[in-house]
């Protein structure tokens, strides 16, 4: 996600680390100018302007609508009257994690998905190692016959360009449906006594580490 697609009150409150340290502290972003910086509260630490100086690099987190949200920077600059300021580096890009019961990444996977005999192709939305957001589109001419709660779906994607793809069965949980579109609530049906869908559980919890690594400063 781009940081031009948030919408952050002036004082919504930041935490800052920075890289390397697991130290963090409280911040709120102050403003923006498009493209080029954003403005945050200096957080009041011993020390902190001559970390700025040196150039170290920033972490920023911050909380929205039961999401966390976080970028890496760096500072361009800062002052200290009439109010201590950081210059941030503009974040082109900014990672979320949803905190649910498992954790839930935003991606954008193909995938397809096939009810009794019937596949259609589509996209997992989201992703956890419990289940997943798969989106499927209503104007192939293809569709399922049944997408009651409950439903089995054999579903299958793969985590990277050139890994195996993965086959889970699953059910759907919910079904929202719009003219083009459907997305599905599915929750996988993993034995974890079983070694494929042991092996496919450590493979999704790898995956969704790696993307959420963020959140705990080790990306």
């Amino acid at each position: 996600m781009g940081w031009d697609k948030m919408d952050l009150p002036i004082g919504h409150e930041m935490l800052v680390q920075f890289e390397g340290e697991k130290a963090r502290f409280k911040s709120a972003y102050y403003g923006q100018k498009p493209e080029e910086f954003l403005i945050i509260q200096m957080p009041g630490i011993p020390g902190i302007r001559e970390k700025l100086l040196n150039g170290s690099g920033l972490v920023i987190r911050y909380f929205v609508s039961g999401r966390v949200y976080g970028f890496k920077a760096h500072s361009m600059g800062h002052v200290v009257r009439p109010c201590p300021l950081i210059f941030l580096s503009y974040p082109h890009s900014v990672e979320s994690l949803n905190l649910r019961q498992n954790e839930r990444v935003n991606t954008f996977l193909d995938a397809q998905g096939t009810i009794d005999d019937v596949t259609m192709q589509g996209v997992i939305l989201d992703l956890s190692a419990g289940g997943c957001m798969l989106m499927v589109n209503r104007s192939t001419g293809v569709s399922w016959p049944n997408l009651d709660p409950g439903q089995i779906i054999h579903l299958e994607f793969a985590l990277g360009k050139n890994e195996e793809p993965l086959r889970i069965l699953s059910q759907t949980i919910s079904a929202r449906k719009d003219p083009e579109r459907i997305r599905l609530g599915i929750k996988f049906i993993l034995n974890t006594e079983k070694e494929a869908d042991a092996a496919a559980v450590k493979k999704l919890e790898k995956y969704i580490g790696t993307i959420s690594g963020f959140l705990r400063g080790e990306f």
